[in-house]
């Protein structure tokens, strides 16, 4: 496997690792939001990233891409508050289901993902500069 082969699976990695760490940014930010756009009552919803491989030509190594977002199905919170004007019939009002925990600890684990393949990449840019020296 070439150098420029690793570059390209670390750049379509660390492209992954940033679209992750900005849903999990928004996930994080829009917790609390009860209305959409419209100002219609719609709990945001936790979003992810589905990730696949693929392959740019049949001798090319597999890198990563994201395939799709979507909104994981994890049960709206409820909170029993029978005084919101938001709350149904039996008095619950429902609340996003961002879990804090789950999108900090996602979100550190993205950025650690990210930062290892940044790693990579400036261990080989290293690697060729020294090889450009030792040419001279």
């Amino acid at each position: 496997m070439s150098l420029t082969n690793i570059l390209d699976i670390c750049s379509s990695a660390m492209n992954v690792e940033e679209k992750n760490i900005e849903i999990h940014t928004n996930n994080i930010s829009n917790a609390e939001s009860i209305e959409n756009k419209n100002g219609k009552f719609n709990p945001y919803k936790a979003k992810i990233a589905i990730v696949e491989t693929y392959k740019k030509n049949i001798n090319s190594p597999e890198m990563l891409r994201i395939k799709k977002i979507i909104n994981t199905k994890d049960p709206y919170k409820k909170i029993y508050n029978p005084n919101h004007p938001l709350a149904d019939s039996k008095g619950y009002l429902k609340l996003s289901n961002v879990n804090y925990l789950n999108e900090t600890v996602n979100y550190l684990n993205a950025a650690k993902r990210y930062q290892a393949n940044l790693e990579i990449v400036q261990t080989i840019k290293y690697m060729i500069l020294k090889t450009i020296d030792i040419s001279k």
